[in-house]
């Protein structure tokens, strides 16, 4: 029951608990997706264009190649070692003449060379390659025999920067001559300059 007093205002009483959140209400469906925009074009490709000339051939390789041998001698220390030629090819031909070994055009040669032969125990040996008369020491291999095998092997293979008509010889050092010896020597041009 209201109550009134005389200045006409009411008593309001204490306030009342706050009330609970309301629910959310539900969430909106997502809206398709709209349609992709067009590709910019290319323009279209140029036409190829001429070739240009072709170069200069340049000079051709004489492929010179020779085998020379010399087997089953026996070969003193401090002696050249004879050579037989056994074939040459390429134009001009590689030549041989007793111990010496000609390249006849101007270029870049490979040569390997390889003698086997019988020493004795504990014995050693050495080939030099003799370029143009000149000794070629720093380009000598060494090998050694053992007291167990007396057989020995000495090889290598060299580059060589020859000029018209260069000379190859190859000169045997060894603590004793070598018997049964096989010498095998092959060169092949591998450029002009």
């Amino acid at each position: 029951m209201e109550k009134f007093y005389h200045n006409g205002c009411f008593i309001l009483g204490p306030t009342g608990p706050t009330g609970s959140i309301g629910s959310t209400g539900p969430t909106g469906s997502i809206g398709s997706t709209g349609p992709t925009g067009a590709t910019g074009s290319i323009g279209p490709t140029g036409a190829t264009g001429v070739t240009g000339p072709t170069g200069p051939t340049g000079p051709g390789l004489n492929n010179n190649y020779a085998l020379a041998v010399n087997q089953a001698t026996d070969i003193s220390s401090g002696n050249l070692i004879p050579l037989i030629l056994q074939f040459s090819g390429g134009s001009p031909n590689i030549s041989v003449s007793s111990t010496t070994i000609t390249l006849p055009s101007p270029g870049t040669y490979y040569v390997s060379f390889s003698l086997t032969g019988r020493l004795g125990v504990n014995q050693n040996g050495s080939i030099i390659p003799i370029i143009n008369g000149i000794p070629q020491d720093r380009l000598a291999p060494t090998n050694n025999t053992n007291s167990v095998n007396n057989d020995i092997t000495i090889q290598d293979g060299v580059l060589i920067q020859a000029s018209t008509d260069s000379t190859l010889q190859f000169l045997y050092t060894g603590s004793v001559s070598i018997s049964r010896a096989n010498f095998f020597v092959s060169v092949f041009k591998v450029s002009n300059l």
